[in-house]
């Protein structure tokens, strides 16, 4: 999260990017909150068009615009950085998931390779 703390987090504006494997994807942090002695922050993933003329490149330049309709995804804040989790549906607490979280930085990449 560079240099930033939870508290410098500007819910619908701070850029977040989603990290999952190689490819990144462009979100905004819409939501933080306290659950126990755990700090979590929620994001919803935003929409990107591709600009450049790059074809198959690891050049990628996109646009991005905020989507009231996308993907969320919440991560408990930890020591160490961020860990992807989600609500059991039958014991309502929280499990770890995958993929990984940078904020600050809204970032879109599709890794041609894999």
């Amino acid at each position: 999260m560079s240099n930033k703390t939870i508290k410098d987090i500007v819910i619908g504006e701070t850029p977040a990017t989603y990290l999952s494997y190689s490819d990144r994807y462009p979100a905004t942090v819409v939501e933080t909150f306290e659950k126990g002695k755990f700090n979590y922050v929620v994001i919803q993933l935003d929409k990107y068009v591709r600009t450049d003329n790059y074809g198959f490149s690891d050049v990628q330049e996109y646009e991005y615009s905020r989507d009231p309709e996308g993907s969320r995804y919440t991560f408990r804040v930890t020591d160490k950085g961020f860990v992807s989790v989600y609500k059991d549906s039958e014991t309502n607490r929280f499990k770890k998931g995958s993929g990984g979280l940078c904020i600050g930085v809204r970032e879109r990449y599709y890794d041609f390779t894999r």
